[in-house]
């Protein structure tokens, strides 16, 4: 189908390169055929990642980031790009063809204006490559000082926070003895091998081969360190491997587990887009009719309550905007073609994502209640027997729809796949306010003792992942932050991002404070109401136990004509004393699985904390000696990072307190 291959991202890689820029004493074919030895490794695991399902049949794009100072950057980028013939090894139609992203901390003509190694050739190069003539490659240009040594090694800096960012693996051209230089080559690869990232390391005093750091070789094999790094890019880029890192599984469950992953992504792909016929197509409009709506009118009436929260407490703060509105804002082309790829596939991931939940929590509601009105139809069948077989089909039928709401998310995985969409949602969803700063949703890690909820080994990671492999930073038209484009950006996020977070949390808390509040005093009357009918019944039974024999003996006989006729002796106060727990036990239940009053702390606080950011988001101002777009990155990764470890805790919540909708 046309519209199933639009979810597939393309098959694709971006290698990160850094490296000294006097490297004249050394073996320069040499090196430049140790580069190429490890392109030529990770071009053939690409080509063995065709196969797999969640991969369009797009050609793989290859990316490389490299700030082409003088020296081994430009080695690389002329292997990488292809344009250098003289590694003979390589054959004509294994050229590289690798689009180059080049990160600067300063405009063009001032980075280029440092060089001092063969400066002329260098600058040739470089202009060459990031013209605009040249399609394939774009620039990244930051607003960092340059007028002291101290301001170009912090701007230096920020070029590497931004290599690392946008790279799957490192390729460093890198001697071991060098001094530590801030923004240079060896503090770079240190960052990267702190960071977990796979390191191929090439010494130029002896590129006869390199080091691979990132990864435990087996100490019992001799495997030579092309496989190593062939096994570190497979783990990259190759079908979603199962995590199995403690040994404790099976292979059967490890297959399963396996199988479970690839099931769901190829669910993710093919989504929406069978609906036509058959018994999907039912399930399909089930879910978007019947079942969204009971949660949606939940929604509705906490959304009144809200509304009329001088009643029930301070349920909908308003927090104040620190920024301009969309109409005052300047439109800017460059800023939303950064933002549209990820936005595109934010709001496939959000629209699934609702519709599963407002299904699952829709489902939820209706069985609990079910349950309850199941207990009361088998009462009024046995109290009002004219009735029985009427009163017997609705249970019948409460008991059949509980137990189809029980098979169908079996089937259909409501629940989960909400929870699995939410979580690659929202990770969108930071990329959409980092991608104009250059920047990459951080990876969110889990403390040990819940080691089982780390989304690492996921098919929403691998995915997400592979789709910001294949926007590869920008396109042909590259990133200039100039002040005009740092301040547009920073409105945006402040106004779109940290208000827009700020104003749903707080909604959210509201409507679930008033859910909370309206449960707890359901079960309240509730429990008064079934109190007072079991008073009015121990009152009745002494009152016919006193009364006189002529007077409880007429109440009898008018009891028991009309029970002949419509009820039972007794039957408004039994049902009433044996119904209502039912529902009490129901909107417990509710209520307890909801987690309302938790949830909408935890929402308050959230609201709380993001408000308090948006304030000072708005006062950003450089850090002593250096520009403001490497200040505006760094502080969006960490509250990308903050969000995300929010949501991360929320799906290991579901996950433990995963309840069968039964």
């Amino acid at each position: 189908m046309k519209n199933e291959t639009l979810a597939k991202p393309p098959r694709a890689i971006r290698v990160g390169f850094v490296g000294h820029r006097d490297i004249s004493q050394y073996d320069q074919v040499a090196l430049k055929d140790q580069v190429a030895n490890i392109l030529e490794i990770i071009n053939a695991q690409l080509d063995l990642a065709k196969n797999h399902c969640g991969y369009s049949d797009e050609p793989a794009i290859c990316y490389m980031i490299n700030s082409l100072a003088e020296g081994a950057d430009q080695l690389a980028a002329r292997v990488a790009i292809g344009t250098d013939h003289s590694i003979d090894h390589i054959s004509t139609d294994h050229r590289f063809s690798y689009r180059l992203r080049v990160p600067i901390p300063f405009p063009p003509e001032i980075y280029t204006g440092f060089f001092a190694y063969d400066p002329q050739q260098a600058r040739k190069f470089f202009n060459e490559q990031t013209s605009g003539d040249t399609s394939e490659n774009s620039l990244i240009v930051l607003d960092c000082l340059y007028d002291t040594p101290d301001q170009r090694a912090q701007g230096y800096s920020a070029i590497a926070r931004i290599l690392l960012d946008n790279s799957d693996l490192l390729i460093a051209i890198c001697e071991n003895d060098r001094q530590v230089k801030r923004g240079g080559t060896v503090e770079t690869v240190k960052i990267a091998i702190d960071a977990g990232m796979p390191v191929a390391i090439i010494d130029p005093a002896d590129p006869s081969g390199f080091q691979l750091v990132g990864i435990e070789p087996d100490p019992a094999s001799r495997t030579p360190p092309e496989d190593l790094l062939s096994f570190q890019v497979r783990q990259i880029i190759a079908p979603l491997q199962p995590p199995n890192s403690d040994g404790s599984r099976s292979d059967k469950e490890v297959d399963t587990k396996r199988d479970e992953q690839l099931f769901f992504c190829d669910q993710y792909v093919a989504e929406n887009f069978r609906c036509e016929k058959g018994p999907d197509s039912i399930m399909v409009r089930l879910r978007k009719s019947f079942y969204s709506l009971v949660w949606k009118i939940i929604v509705i009436i906490a959304d009144w309550g809200v509304r009329r929260r001088k009643k029930y407490g301070n349920l909908g703060l308003q927090y104040p905007s620190y920024y301009p509105t969309k109409e005052q804002l300047p439109v800017s082309t460059a800023i939303e073609a950064l933002q549209k790829p990820y936005k595109d596939a934010y709001d496939r991931a959000n629209g699934l994502s609702v519709e599963y939940m407002t299904a699952y929590r829709g489902s939820f509601v209706l069985n609990f209640m079910l349950g309850a009105l199941a207990v009361l139809f088998a009462l009024l069948s046995y109290f009002n027997h004219p009735l029985d077989a009427f009163w017997f089909t609705l249970e019948f039928l409460a008991l059949g729809i509980i137990g189809f709401n029980f098979i169908a998310d079996k089937r259909f995985r409501w629940g989960k796949k909400g929870i699995e969409y939410r979580f690659l949602a929202e990770h969108f969803r930071q990329m959409i306010e980092l991608a104009p700063l250059a920047r990459v949703t951080p990876l969110t890690r889990l403390p040990a003792h819940i080691k089982f909820g780390d989304p690492d080994p996921t098919w929403m990671n691998w995915y997400f992942r592979a789709v910001v492999r294949s926007v590869g930073i920008t396109g042909s038209d590259g990133i200039v932050m100039t002040p005009a484009y740092l301040e547009n950006v920073r409105i945006r996020q402040g106004r779109d991002w940290l208000e827009g977070q700020r104003d749903f949390h707080m909604k959210t808390a509201g409507r679930y404070k008033f859910n909370d509040a309206l449960i707890r005093n359901l079960i309240i009357g509730i429990f008064l109401v079934t109190f007072g009918a079991v008073v009015t019944h121990l009152g009745q039974l002494v009152f016919d136990s006193m009364a006189e024999p002529n007077v409880a003996g007429t109440l009898a006989r008018i009891s028991n004509d009309t029970a002949r006729t419509y009820w039972r002796d007794g039957a408004l106060i039994m049902i009433l004393v044996a119904a209502l727990p039912a529902f009490i036990a129901a909107l417990h239940g509710l209520s307890t699985q909801a987690e309302f009053g938790r949830l909408a702390d935890r929402y308050e606080s959230m609201a709380e904390q993001l408000n308090r950011i948006a304030r000072d988001f708005k006062k950003i101002k450089p850090r002593a000696g250096e520009g403001l777009a490497p200040v505006m990155g760094d502080q969006a990764v960490d509250i990308a990072r903050m969000m995300l470890e929010e949501v991360l805790a929320w799906r290991v919540i579901h996950l433990v307190h995963s309840t069968e909708l039964t």
